[in-house]
């Protein structure tokens, strides 16, 4: 039988985030972190009520156009130490997921460093895939691609940002762990123009894949070792020579959302 990790996606981003001033690879090629740009406002629930609660049923549908700003400002809340605003634009099942309140401000630097970069990438592009709507709310990931400088020269990278959406804004999600991922090939690889791209996943998830910043796709799927299932997907259009990315989306029938996002680089 095969050995692979058992890290979580949840304990991933933490290290990652709390690792990010010394850690060569984070900013790299293989990089997992969050992106995004300008500090733009959004109207937002302040609760901590997850969206999709009280909303009329008469309200026109939700849509997820404007995910993004919602990423920008997160984001640059956390660049700018404003952890209220932060948590006021996180999603309660992330929450509680990272252990409330309290525990979010003892992050402050790692998130600082990790997510809040990539406030100050003039490069980073992010685009809203969406991903499912049912009843008054609707699932989306923010693709975040471009450069960040961290403890060293400005470095490719990219993440994928879950957030959820209801007639009342949108809120970001991106703390929940519904099990490992491990990309296939590596993170940071060198891959030809028409590659293969897998990842090995929990077995009771529901998976999908977004290359760059394209729609979400149905990768073939066939059961692993264990309670894992191998993923795979060849995209149809030939690759650039440059950086690529592939985004792992996992979701759950009760409205849970992961990824989990590995970076590329084509020859050429």
């Amino acid at each position: 039988m095969r050995f692979r990790p058992t890290v979580t996606l949840f304990a991933v981003a933490i290290l990652t985030l709390a690792s990010c001033a010394d850690d060569p690879e984070v900013g790299a090629p293989g990089t997992t972190t969050t992106t995004t740009l300008s500090s733009t406002t959004t109207t937002t629930t302040t609760t901590g009520d997850d969206p999709g609660s009280g909303v009329d049923d008469t309200a026109p549908p939700v849509t997820v156009e404007t995910a993004d700003d919602t990423v920008r400002a997160w984001v640059d809340a956390l660049a700018e130490g404003d952890l209220e605003v932060a948590w006021d634009l996180t999603a309660e099942r992330s929450r509680v997921a990272i252990g409330g309140f309290e525990a979010f401000t003892d992050l402050r630097s790692a998130l600082a460093e990790g997510f809040g970069a990539w406030s100050g990438a003039d490069d980073a592009t992010f685009s809203v895939v969406p991903l499912e709507t049912g009843g008054d709310e609707a699932l989306s990931v923010v693709i975040l691609r471009g450069t960040i400088a961290r403890e060293g020269p400005p470095t490719p990278a990219a993440a994928g940002v879950p957030v959820r959406t209801n007639g009342g804004g949108s809120l970001v999600e991106p703390f929940l762990d519904l099990g490992a991922v491990e990309h296939q090939p590596p993170p940071g690889t060198a891959i030809p123009a028409d590659p293969t791209l897998e990842a090995f996943v929990p077995a009771l998830r529901n998976v999908r894949f977004v290359v760059d910043d394209r729609g979400a796709e149905d990768p073939a799927t066939e059961g692993a070792d264990g309670d894992q299932q191998r993923a795979s997907l060849e995209p149809g259009v030939p690759l650039e020579p440059g950086p690529h990315s592939l985004t792992v989306v996992l979701t759950t029938p009760e409205g849970e959302v992961a990824t989990s996002t590995a970076l590329y680089f084509v020859e050429g």
